[in-house]
């Protein structure tokens, strides 16, 4: 891990879970991914219910300095962090305006 191209400790906000891992039971298998939280480079759904943050506070946080990221839920992820969060916050700006169209 470089850490001149910027590494971030995202605590509860930032997660990179692909799939679920072996701590995992069966129910937590079953129903983490149906409540948003297997993804990748994805911003934590209970992080986003609890804080709230607008769409813009979101790319912000995407487009910090940094290559590589530490989460607190889920695996590292050590280059190109930045560019696969810019592109979920994209994606979560988008379904806001889809939503405030309604």
């Amino acid at each position: 891990m470089q850490r001149d191209n910027g590494i971030l400790i995202s605590g509860d906000s930032m997660q990179n879970w692909s799939r679920p891992d072996e701590y995992f039971n069966w129910v937590a298998k079953w129903m983490m991914p149906r409540m948003g939280f297997i993804s990748a480079c994805n911003f934590g759904p209970g992080w986003l219910k609890m804080a709230k943050p607008d769409s813009s506070e979101l790319m912000e946080k995407a487009m910090l300095n940094y290559d590589s990221l530490l989460p607190a839920h889920g695996s590292p992820i050590v280059e190109n962090a930045r560019k696969g969060f810019v592109l979920s916050a994209k994606r979560l700006q988008n379904r806001t305006k889809a939503i405030d169209n309604r």
